[in-house]
């Protein structure tokens, strides 16, 4: 039994809003944004239309049984770190909206491919293609109408220029194993303009964080020799350094590595949470308390590089502060099963994809935190379960 055109509908829509999270709104006064509203409405089709197949189950796959541990241990953490620290709205907020909604709706889409031909895994990557294309187009628009940061660096309607970046690396990801893994020219004729998007939105984010991750991750994957690994690593490091401006590259090392640079900034801040864990070693300060506790802890350092920091630009120690070392230890514990599983199926189809994601979180993830946000923790989710659900029900046809 087929799933209702409508509730594929409803999926698709999900996807391709997810980034416009910004667009917020209150039902029954309680936030939530148009990707998360859309999520739930997913969420229920699907439900009733599980209710009424019998033959399908919820639970009937066991590399999606594997995931349970892992998670279990996450969401434990993330409870008893909210629970027995300050509980705040904003620490509610993100339970909802980071792990809860995106997990389930992720959950039931993994579930959705598998029941209909017309959500296949190339149709989900190329509808969040299309929309990431959207989103490179819209900050193209910011740019010619010279709406930059005071560094001149293209950040659109997103807090800060990296995040932009980070989306952007996603599409940029999908958009190369759509192209590698597709024959039709069709297809091929609708991604590459979307990819000259991106890729140009891209480099306006002067984000080189960003393309150094994104250069290990895809040296990784497509250089099987270690020499031709370091050979084209070091053309690709050759590369990065002439397509940005001269004048540009030499204002962002200063950026980087001055008296008051960027990195200067991390350091104090990955030794002030570091201070933090010292003092909550066990359960962390909650999910969303990061900026006041990061302020209080002023005292024990120099006036601070940077003041408004509400994550602690490093993944695992976000996961440690705000999921407790539970939290911590089952997000590397789900990381590495997703990695083994990933490595062992990239020859499948979008397997690759799949590894690629997940290598640049975590590489991007020691100068950043790229999970802790609405989108990104929704594609977090979708993907994982999108590869794992493909582990032992691969459809050799999407």
């Amino acid at each position: 039994m087929k799933l209702p055109k409508t509730t594929n509908i409803f999926f698709l829509l999900t996807l391709f809003l997810i980034p416009f999270y910004w667009v917020r709104f209150s039902l029954c006064q309680i936030p939530t944004n148009i990707p998360e509203f859309l999520a739930i409405l997913s969420i229920l089709f699907f439900l009733i239309w599980n209710l009424s197949n019998k033959e399908t189950s919820l639970f009937n796959q066991s590399a999606i049984k594997n995931l349970r541990w892992p998670v279990g241990l996450i969401l434990i953490g993330l409870a008893l770190s909210y629970i027995f620290n300050q509980p705040t709205l904003s620490g509610l907020g993100i339970i909802k909206s980071w792990f809860i909604i995106p997990l389930i709706f992720a959950f039931c889409l993994a579930k959705t491919r598998s029941a209909s031909s017309t959500l296949s895994t190339q149709k989900i990557l190329i509808t969040i293609f299309g929309s990431l294309t959207l989103v490179a187009a819209i900050a193209l628009i910011y740019k010619s109408l010279f709406l930059v940061t005071y560094d001149n660096r293209l950040a659109s309607f997103y807090a800060s220029p990296n995040y932009l970046a980070m989306l952007l690396v996603i599409g940029l990801l999908a958009g190369i194993f759509l192209i590698a893994e597709n024959n039709s020219v069709r297809i091929k004729n609708y991604l590459l303009p979307g990819l000259i998007l991106i890729l140009t939105a891209l480099y306006f984010t002067f984000s080189l964080g960003n393309w150094i991750a994104l250069t290990i991750t895809l040296f990784i994957i497509f250089t099987p020799k270690k020499i031709s690994r370091l050979l084209w690593l070091f053309f690709l490091f050759i590369c990065l350094f002439f397509i940005f401006p001269s004048e540009n590259v030499q204002e962002r090392i200063v950026h980087m590595f001055g008296s008051r640079s960027s990195f200067n900034s991390r350091l104090m801040i990955w030794q002030s949470s570091l201070k933090i864990i010292q003092d909550y070693p066990i359960l962390g300060i909650g999910p969303g308390n990061f900026q006041d506790t990061y302020l209080q802890y002023q005292k024990y350092f120099p006036p601070y590089l940077e003041w408004a920091v509400p994550q602690p630009h490093n993944l695992f120690l976000a996961f440690y502060l705000q999921t407790s070392i539970f939290g911590l230890i089952g997000f590397i514990w789900l990381s590495l099963v997703w990695l083994n599983q990933a490595w062992k199926n990239q020859k499948k189809r979008f397997a690759g994809f799949f590894l690629a994601f997940i290598l640049y979180t975590l590489i991007y993830g020691l100068i950043d935190t790229p999970f802790w946000k609405n989108d990104l923790s929704f594609y977090f989710w979708i993907f994982l379960l999108l590869s794992i659900s493909q582990t032992k029900n691969y459809n050799s046809k999407e």
